[in-house]
């Protein structure tokens, strides 16, 4: 193989995330998921113009239709100026790919009727009547006439939306004195609202996990993604024990240091069974 030019290969493209060692900048900012997803395309892009690529292209044992790219410098070490570059015909193939493959999330096309809860209209297929089961509201509380009542006087005194994070613009007296209300009704000091409630059980298992030194955190195994995600944001030791059983928990306690600090971490309802807990017993 003469020095001026160099092959490569459309499977050989996907060993890249492999290398131990990556020497290109722009490279080893990609995603190790990103560079098996689009590795043709990026191939297919920048394999006349990478050196990187050239040299690792060198490695691969010659194919008899191998594609001969010419030796030039790399682009990307070069002065970029700021652009915006439409997407190519390439990448566009790999999110039909994608698609067809799957890989993509379709969202359900639900509106509720605030008059006839827990029903709606769902237009995913057409439209047709449903029963909502699934959502957080409860109680029904969204579509109380004083909920609406309050929503709208608000709404129409104060605009819509809250202008900003809490701690930049969007703080008021409204979530203050609601704060108040929560506080009263469970008889704390103090209350904090958050945007959902994923976030609330993130941040807050996050927060106790890295304020507790040598926390060890014991994990529900039925647990919801908000709370798995906030332990392991956390990055305490984690042990999981079977769903709903105090027995095996007890067990797991017992083979700690009891002057390690630690969190017990379950529902005491069941988001998805709605199962009552039974730690309650221990």
């Amino acid at each position: 193989m003469a020095n001026s030019s160099f092959f490569v290969t459309a499977g050989g493209v996907r060993q890249i995330t492999n290398l131990s060692v990556r020497s290109c900048p722009f490279i080893s900012s990609l995603n190790p998921k990103f560079l098996q997803n689009y590795g043709k395309s990026i191939r297919k892009l920048y394999a006349d113009q990478c050196p990187f690529l050239r040299h690792y292209a060198s490695s691969i044992k010659k194919p008899e239709n191998a594609e001969m790219i010419p030796d030039i410098k790399c682009p990307f070490l070069k002065q970029v100026k700021p652009s915006v570059k439409a997407a190519s015909v390439e990448i566009e193939d790999d999110i039909i790919d994608l698609t067809s493959e799957k890989n993509n999330r379709i969202f359900k096309k639900v509106n509720r009727m605030a008059d006839n809860f827990p029903c709606a209209n769902e237009y995913s297929n057409g439209e047709k009547k449903v029963l909502i089961w699934c959502s957080n509201d409860y109680l029904g509380m969204s579509s109380h006439p004083s909920v609406r009542k309050a929503v709208i006087e608000a709404v129409q005194e104060y605009g819509a939306g809250a202008g900003g994070t809490r701690n930049i613009s969007g703080n008021s007296t409204c979530h203050e004195e609601l704060e108040k209300e929560l506080a009263s009704l469970h008889q704390k000091k103090a209350a904090l609202l958050f945007t959902s409630c994923y976030v609330a059980n993130d941040s807050t298992l996050y927060t106790l996990g890295k304020h507790l030194p040598g926390c060890h955190i014991f994990s529900d195994s039925g647990n919801h993604a908000s709370m798995i995600q906030g332990i392991r944001n956390s990055n305490c030791v984690k042990h999981v024990f079977k769903h709903n059983s105090p027995y095996d928990l007890e067990e797991q306690l017992r083979s700690v240091d009891p002057r390690i600090p630690k969190i017990v971490a379950f529902e005491t309802v069941h988001s998805m069974t709605g199962k009552y807990s039974k730690y309650f017993s221990i």
